[in-house]
C-alpha cells in the first residue's frame, strides 16, 4: 500500500481532494494544539473567532451539501440511511467546534506566542481537584482565566498540597491583542 493510498483513500488521486484532506488535517492539528494550550482570548478575539469560524463552518458546510446533492461526492457502498442522517445533521456542529478551537485558541495561542510581549498578571485563583479521565485532576481556576479552554491551569500534585486553597497569583504570561497565553505561575508577593 502506498502513503498516498493511506493517507488520500487511493494512489490516483486528484489535487482538489489532496487540497481538501491536508486542510482538513492542518486545521484538525492547530484545533489540537487549541484544545492543549493554556490561552486566554481577549474579548473582542472572542467575538471575531466566533465569526470566523462560523463564516468557515457555513463555506465547508454548503460546499459538501452541494458536492453530495450533485453527485460530485457519495458517501461508501453500504452506509446506512441513519448514519447519513447523523452525518447531515451533526456533521455541521462538528465541523464548527473543530473550527472554533482551531480558530480562537490555536491560532489565537500561534499568533500571540509570536507576537506577544512578556508581562506579569496578578490574579486570584484557587486550587481545585476534580477526578477526571480526561484532563488534569489538580488545577487552578479563577476569573480572569474564565475564557480559556479549558478553564483552568493543570498543577501537579505537589504544587497542589503546598498551595494555599486560595490565592493571589503571578502569572507571568505573552500578551497581545488576540488575548495571553499563560507561561507560567508563582505565589505572588504578600500585599
Amino acid at each position: 500500500m502506498s502513503w498516498k493510498a493511506a493517507l488520500y483513500g487511493s494512489a490516483d488521486v486528484s489535487k482538489s481532494r489532496v487540497i481538501i484532506t491536508n486542510v482538513a488535517l492542518v486545521v484538525t492539528l492547530i484545533s489540537i494544539y487549541g484544545w492543549w494550550t493554556d490561552f486566554v482570548p481577549s474579548a473582542a478575539w472572542v467575538v471575531t473567532g466566533f465569526s470566523i469560524a462560523m463564516t468557515a463552518t457555513i463555506i465547508c458546510v454548503a460546499a459538501f451539501y452541494w458536492a453530495v446533492l450533485t453527485e460530485r461526492t457519495t458517501f461508501r457502498p453500504n452506509t446506512s440511511v441513519p448514519m447519513k442522517i447523523l452525518v447531515v445533521l451533526f456533521g455541521p456542529i462538528v465541523v464548527f467546534l473543530i473550527f472554533l478551537l482551531s480558530i480562537m485558541h490555536g491560532v489565537g495561542d500561534i499568533t500571540t506566542r509570536v507576537i506577544g510581549r512578556d508581562e506579569q498578571l496578578i490574579s486570584d485563583l484557587s486550587k481545585h481537584y476534580n477526578r477526571s479521565r480526561r484532563s488534569c485532576d489538580f488545577r487552578l481556576e479563577g476569573h480572569d482565566i474564565d475564557t480559556a479552554f479549558p478553564n483552568h491551569v493543570c498543577i501537579t500534585e505537589a504544587a497542589f498540597t503546598r498551595l494555599p486553597q486560595k490565592g493571589a497569583y503571578r502569572l507571568h504570561i505573552l500578551r497581545s491583542e488576540l488575548g495571553f497565553h499563560i507561561v507560567s505561575f508563582d505565589l505572588a508577593p504578600s500585599r
